[in-house]
């Protein structure tokens, strides 16, 4: 229930890699007990974890570590490594944005993550547009490709790798609008802060 905190963290610490080539391991926790509001593990948006952290940075997940459960917030600013300038979604149902935003290193998407086939998925291209566009679950959209004249975008799912294609999922696009699962809806984009104070 927590996938909106670790698409936002996971998110955060491809952007760090980018820019520094090293890859950060950051506190999913943190965010969770911090940015999550009156809902912790029980589903909260990413924007609530990027709102958190534009005031505080995030930790180490050895500062902070993963408790498995919602707690008391207690971070520590004088640890916080990585935190955000400002962030924004982008227009929704907008092919090209999605596009161009991923292009530019991971994005946080909101999808239907309840309904079938979403939920019963094994592997290969989603096309099913019975699957609805509820906003109940986060992913990060890592790629776009296109297999066998179908275009599709690539997300990774914090299920674990015993999960579709290792983890990852390939949902089909093909013009502008909410997008098979609600994945072109509501995506988010941000900027990074190295130097929080």
């Amino acid at each position: 229930m927590s996938g909106w905190a670790w698409s936002s963290v996971d998110a955060i610490m491809s952007a760090t890699f980018i820019e520094t080539g090293t890859m950060s391991d950051l506190s999913i926790q943190q965010c969770i007990d911090c940015g999550a509001g009156e809902y912790g593990c029980s589903g909260a948006e990413a924007i609530e974890c990027f709102e958190y952290l534009k005031t505080y940075a995030l930790e180490s997940s050895s500062d902070y570590p993963m408790t498995g459960w919602w707690d008391s917030c207690a971070d520590r600013k004088d640890l916080g490594k990585v935190g955000i300038k400002t962030y924004n979604r982008l227009q929704s149902g907008s092919v090209e944005q999605m596009k161009a935003s991923i292009a530019k290193g991971p994005t946080v998407v909101q999808i239907d993550g309840v309904d079938y086939p979403f939920t019963h998925y094994f592997g290969g291209i989603i096309t099913d547009s019975t699957c609805g566009i509820m906003e109940t679950h986060h992913a990060l959209a890592v790629g776009y490709g296109v297999e066998n004249g179908t275009n599709y975008f690539l997300l990774k799912n914090s299920w674990g790798v015993n999960w579709g294609e290792n983890g990852y999922v390939r949902i089909a696009y093909d013009k502008d609008g909410p997008g098979i699962c609600g994945v072109q809806v509501g995506p988010i984009t941000f900027e990074i802060d190295m130097n929080p104070q």
